[in-house]
């Protein structure tokens, strides 16, 4: 069999001097046991130890994930429970994730939509937001601001949309209400629907 020089004089180069390829990203500094206090703190009104759904209406993305967070089945999001989803994003180590999203205004997707993704308020200064618009059949694939590919830090966010298609005050509305989730042990798309 015949040999390439230029390839055996690559590999031996990368031998001798050592290859890089891009640099991991690290994962986001998660603080588990302060942040979910945090999100107790600022969400349970009355200090009963638990988030129901009433008090999750204002984590819209930290709502999304209640069925995987309450443990227990009895409907609300103790303090425990969300440490223990969180200890389970932080022991999976990523850094970024690709992350698809449909979003849709009455049913129908929206194209040209810019749309931000910003941490819900217990995770903030330790997830950064991801922006992105979303294509002619509306997905939208955001890009965490400091990252080079289009993937987003795990965890839970607040959905902020603009488009001229949106008119209506209740249009608004369904939009302050939008959370997302990007979880390590999914790879489904969610849909972002806005409604009247």
């Amino acid at each position: 069999m015949a040999r390439n020089p230029r390839l055996l004089a690559l590999l031996a180069g990368m031998i001798f001097t050592g290859c890089s390829g891009p640099s991991r990203i690290e994962a986001p500094p998660w603080r588990p046991a302060s942040s979910a206090a945090k999100a107790m703190d600022l969400w349970d009104e009355d200090k009963d130890g638990e988030l129901d759904s009433g008090e999750l209406r204002q984590c819209p993305g930290l709502a999304r994930d209640v069925g995987a967070i309450d443990t227990d089945g009895n409907g609300a999001m103790s303090q425990s429970e969300l440490q223990a989803r969180l200890e389970a994003f932080e022991s999976n180590g990523a850094g970024l994730k690709a992350a698809s999203f449909l979003v849709t205004l009455n049913g129908k997707p929206l194209p040209k939509a810019q749309v931000r993704l910003i941490p819900e308020e217990f995770l903030q200064g330790i997830l950064e937001p991801a922006v992105g618009e979303t294509n002619a059949a509306g997905i939208l694939r955001p890009q965490s601001k400091s990252a080079d590919l289009r993937a987003m830090q795990l965890g839970y966010y607040r959905v902020e949309v603009d488009s001229p298609l949106i008119k209506t005050e209740t249009q608004r509305a369904s939009i302050r209400s939008l959370g997302a989730l990007v979880e390590p042990f999914s790879y489904a798309q969610q849909t972002i629907a806005i409604t009247d």
